[in-house]
């Protein structure tokens, strides 16, 4: 009995962090980025990471297949984008880093490893 209790408490708790999550979403990245923040507690870890449209495509192809590598390339673009700010002289700084991934990390015991998948992703303007 205490078992199913546990079972239920916890199903009850992913269902109301599920829908704070659905309500982020509709206020958008300001809304997603206070989520991942006041969720921090949760079995399931969220974060988000800026990307390009390269990484994004090579995401979405399935040519990037982990996490490190996706945060690796984004590292690179931000250091890509701090050189061409650079050698502009006085132009603004743009980054192209156009898009953010909202990612839900959650434990798979078929394979005994973390595994991330992709909630949202918001374009920026």
């Amino acid at each position: 009995m205490v078992t199913e209790t546990k079972e239920r408490m916890k199903e009850m708790w992913d269902e109301a962090v599920e829908a704070v999550l659905e309500k982020a979403k509709d206020l958008g990245v300001k809304g997603v980025k206070e989520f991942v923040l006041l969720n921090a507690n949760s079995d399931k870890q969220y974060e988000t990471i800026e990307a390009s449209q390269d990484t994004l495509e090579k995401l979405l192809s399935g040519k990037i297949r982990k996490r490190d590598k996706l945060e690796n390339l984004e590292i690179a673009t931000q250091k890509q984008d701090g050189e061409v700010y650079r050698k502009a002289g006085n132009q603004p700084y743009k980054s192209s880093l156009n898009y953010i991934i909202l990612l839900r990390q959650e434990y798979d015991e078929k394979i005994a490893d973390d595994i991330f998948i992709i909630e949202t992703i918001f374009i920026k303007n």
